[in-house]
């Protein structure tokens, strides 16, 4: 299974970091322990074997630092449709309207999710400021899929929460990253790209 294969290769990631790690901790600063930040993503969603559909996701997190590798997380993440908007030029201007009318093959036209995010955190580092990242965890969700306001679906429930990606901080604390995140939701499965901010101190 696909999620099985990327879980075995964060624990490897985390065993290799490990190593680098303690081989280049003379080359680190002080210890930054805290960390927050946030991230906006984009990518897909599907439910069961439904077509993909355009999602969009906000990640807020903090993080402590166990050492220069491994590192604790706890983070908020909201999540929602990215409708499809049609516009059209007349003489007296612009009108759009929503073309997602059918989402998921159910004919629905909202979601909306909710996630807190329970992961540890394995860094590579490549230099000073560089680092490569991997996070494996649990994320605990809840979502409804609406059509007019009318509740269609709905589930909660716990499921796995990936992510990895590239990493750069600056000496004063603020830092920046990006990577691809995938969250297991029972029937429900995200897979986005984001870019974010984060402050150590």
């Amino acid at each position: 299974m696909a999620v099985t294969k990327i879980a075995r290769a964060l624990v490897a990631l985390s065993l290799i970091s490990s190593t680098v790690a303690v081989a280049n901790s003379t080359e680190h600063n002080e210890l930054k322990r805290h960390t927050f930040g946030g991230k906006i993503a984009v990518g897909n969603v599907e439910l069961k074997s439904s077509p993909d559909e355009d999602y969009t996701n906000f990640y807020s997190y903090y993080n402590y630092k166990l050492n220069q590798t491994l590192s604790l997380e706890v983070g908020l993440n909201f999540g929602f449709d990215a409708s499809d908007w049609e516009c059209e030029d007349f003489d007296n201007g612009f009108t759009c309207r929503d073309r997602n009318d059918s989402m998921f093959g159910i004919g629905a036209d909202e979601l909306e999710v909710t996630s807190l995010v329970l992961a540890g955190k394995a860094a590579i580092p490549l230099s000073k400021r560089n680092s490569l990242y991997a996070k494996l965890g649990a994320n605990i969700y809840d979502y409804e899929i609406l059509r007019d306001d009318r509740l269609l679906l709905e589930d909660s429930g716990t499921g796995v929460y990936l992510e990895a990606g590239w990493q750069y901080a600056w000496d004063f604390g603020l830092g920046m990253d990006a990577g691809v995140q995938y969250f297991d939701m029972g029937d429900l499965d995200s897979v986005t790209f984001g870019v974010g901010v984060n402050y150590q101190f």
